[in-house]
């Protein structure tokens, strides 16, 4: 009994299995480096329309899955979180410790990647306040630092463009402030509609005309 104890936990384990295959339909990089095509998407709507086929979902809950699998970047991290750790396996075969042991791993995942969020947003929020006080750089909150001229739709978009690459000069490379976090533009790099999607963001906030491509 304590043999398969100590041993259970390593056999359902997602890393036992990482190095001798990937998800089926996964991600696959072609010669010479070619950009990976980030299946993501298609993944979860092949496991959403079987669950309204076996009607363990209704239509409006696949319908709305697809509406926000391209609003917030952390859904998509989740997503894609969840597929690496049920790598390749039918939900309806998970055992109960398998089941448990996934939604810890992901739950401890989306708490990390919520943590560090909001420590951003408290850096941002205190940098911000000592900014109004004694007039030091804020360091990353250049939308506040730059008194909205970023954001106004009456400057040109080559002032904002000038704007911007001037406050780029004094942030560190990694800054929150002008840069996507590793893990979103590595998306961004292999999807190339979620790449245009954060593109469409970006120039809404850096352009007078919302349309502007």
């Amino acid at each position: 009994m304590r043999l398969r104890r100590l041993v259970a936990p390593w056999v359902a384990s997602p890393h036992r299995w990482s190095v001798q295959r990937k998800p089926e339909g996964g991600e696959g990089s072609g010669a010479g480096g070619a950009i990976e095509v980030d299946t993501t998407e298609e993944w979860l709507r092949g496991h959403v329309a079987q669950a309204v086929r076996e009607g363990r979902q209704t239509k409006e809950s696949a319908e709305y899955f697809e509406s926000i699998m391209n609003d917030q970047a952390e859904f998509r991290q989740y997503v894609q979180e969840a597929r690496r750790l049920m790598n390749n396996q039918d939900p309806r075969t998970l055992t109960k410790y398998q089941q448990r042991h996934f939604a810890e791993r992901l739950s401890q995942h989306m708490s990390g990647v919520a943590s560090e969020r909001l420590m951003r947003a408290h850096a941002e929020e205190s940098n911000a306040r000592r900014h109004t006080q004694t007039g030091a750089p804020t360091g990353e909150n250049y939308w506040f630092e730059a008194g909205n001229t970023l954001a106004s739709p009456s400057v040109p978009g080559f002032v904002k463009d000038e704007v911007l690459r001037e406050m780029r000069e004094d942030r560190k490379q990694a800054s929150a402030a002008f840069e996507e976090s590793n893990e979103v533009q590595a998306m961004a790099d292999k999807d190339e509609a979620f790449a245009q999607h954060l593109r469409r963001q970006r120039q809404r906030l850096l352009r007078s005309d919302d349309n502007s491509d």
